[in-house]
């Protein structure tokens, strides 16, 4: 075989080769000893460009493909904090506590900018501790940030050169609303008028405090229903009825009364209940301590329970009735001891009796109707027995009987004188009578004396007359 290139040729094309290559291994080890110290160079830009693309990866895609070519990439970035602690920001703080996260921001001039892929992606994203967003447009971005607490502001930011800015927000002032006037809709009555099963009105339920039908204040001893319709809707009303127990006593067994003087839009017609009441039969109702049936109408009692109409309001109290059976009014007895009977519609009153004044002590009543005995010693003469029965609620009544008792020995003496003196008055009315028809006789004698006399006169003058001679 024929050698076309000698061996001295072939070792020289070698050599050559290996200077060439030796020369572009020294370039490329230039080239990337000055990458390398450009990168080193920029490291801190490379280092935040890093975090960002970290945080925000879909915008890192639109780096390369959002702006293709040789097209700019601006930077919108500022930092958003308190101003109440604007004395202690520093803008490249990003630990500052006074950094205010999850703000919303709208760009108000869209129409100037051209971001994203689509030149619609305009929403800001947080990036560690301050807002940005990327856009192939320079110029004034007009952004309207808002967040919960803090007054919303207005502001424009330009493209970042270097510098982020810092916008602060001030906090809002809460606004102090007023809570709606109190009204009778808002008091909560005293707990007596809110016992188990009471029908007391409930106030919150109120539709027209000024015009209040069927009002119904009760408790567990009375109730008290209005028949006409009450005005609640002043304040002084509204305050007392906080404390209304002060003013309408629902509270004693037979007792119902209400303050009308400091309530007088209570003074009103109404229909009464008194529960829990003793009494074996209808009691007496007195208005202010007495019985007065103008107030008063339609008693009805059965079972303890006693209702009635009222015109007006003042304290209407029940009252027990108290009858003395035996011994009858006047009576007279020969007997010192005598029998008192007698009943009281309140079985639980305290009953006592007081001869001439003389307390007897305190009476046994029967439970179950009222019948209460007592034997009495009389004293000579006239006896007054006086029975008074005493209700749980103070109400009385009183009852009273009067007799004499005869004692015929004490008489004795005064008998003797009027028999004496019965007996002279006897003996001169038979003298007088004796001695007036003695002298009647001699009257009647006389005048028949003088009559013969006149007779015998007449004839003597009749026998001398000249007719005769």
């Amino acid at each position: 075989m024929t050698t076309i290139f000698p061996k001295a040729r072939i070792k020289k094309v070698k050599h050559q080769h290996a200077r060439y290559i030796f020369i572009l291994s020294v370039f490329l080890f230039s080239l990337v000893s000055l990458n390398f110290a450009t990168i080193a160079s920029n490291s801190t830009q490379k280092s935040d460009l890093v975090s960002e693309r970290q945080n925000l990866a879909a915008a890192i895609e639109e780096i390369g493909k959002v702006l293709p070519g040789d097209s700019q990439t601006y930077y919108y970035k500022f930092y958003l904090k308190d101003s109440s602690a604007a004395s202690n920001i520093t803008s490249s703080s990003q630990t500052d506590s006074s950094k205010i996260s999850g703000a919303t921001v709208t760009i108000t001039n869209k129409s100037s900018f051209h971001c994203g892929d689509s030149g619609s992606n305009y929403t800001f994203a947080e990036v560690d501790s301050y807002y940005k967003i990327i856009c192939q447009e320079a110029g004034e971005m007009k952004l309207t940030i808002s967040k919960s607490g803090y007054n919303t502001k207005s502001t424009s930011i330009s493209q970042y050169d270097g510098d982020i800015p810092t916008i602060y927000l001030t906090k809002a002032t809460p606004k102090v609303v007023a809570p709606p006037p109190e009204t009778i809709k808002n008091v909560k009555l005293p707990s007596k008028f809110k016992e188990a099963g009471s029908e007391t009105t409930d106030l919150s339920k109120i539709t027209n405090p000024a015009k209040v039908d069927n009002l119904i204040l009760d408790s567990s001893k009375a109730k008290i229903k209005y028949s006409e319709s009450v005005d609640l809707s002043s304040t002084e009303v509204r305050d007392k009825f906080k404390e209304l127990d002060k003013y309408v006593n629902l509270e004693k067994v037979g007792v119902i009364a209400v303050d009308s003087t400091s309530l007088p839009v209570l003074n009103k017609k109404a229909n009464l209940t008194m529960k829990t009441l003793p009494f074996i039969k209808t009691p007496k109702v007195f208005v202010d301590g007495k019985e007065n049936k103008n107030v008063v109408t339609n008693v009805q009692y059965k079972d303890g329970v006693l209702t009635f109409d009222v015109s007006h309001f003042s304290t209407f109290t029940v009252v027990p009735t108290i009858g003395i059976n035996e011994p009858a009014n006047n009576f007279e007895t020969k007997e010192k001891t005598v029998t008192l009977r007698g009943s009281v519609s309140d079985p639980t009153a305290s009953v006592s009796a007081k001869l001439n004044n003389k307390d007897l002590g305190k009476l046994q009543v029967a439970t179950d109707s009222g019948i209460f005995k007592k034997e009495v010693q009389l004293a000579d003469g006239l006896n007054k027995i006086v029975i008074s029965a005493l209700s749980a609620n103070g109400a009385t009544a009183s009852a009273t009987v009067s007799g004499t008792l005869l004692n015929i020995a004490s008489k004795l003496p005064v008998y003797l004188v009027l028999a004496v003196l019965a007996a002279v008055a006897a003996f001169g009315v038979v003298v007088s009578m004796k001695f007036m028809r003695k002298k009647l006789q001699r009257k009647l004698a006389v005048k028949e004396e003088n009559s013969s006399v006149g007779e015998e006169s007449q004839n003597t003058e009749a026998n001398k007359s000249p007719d005769n001679t």
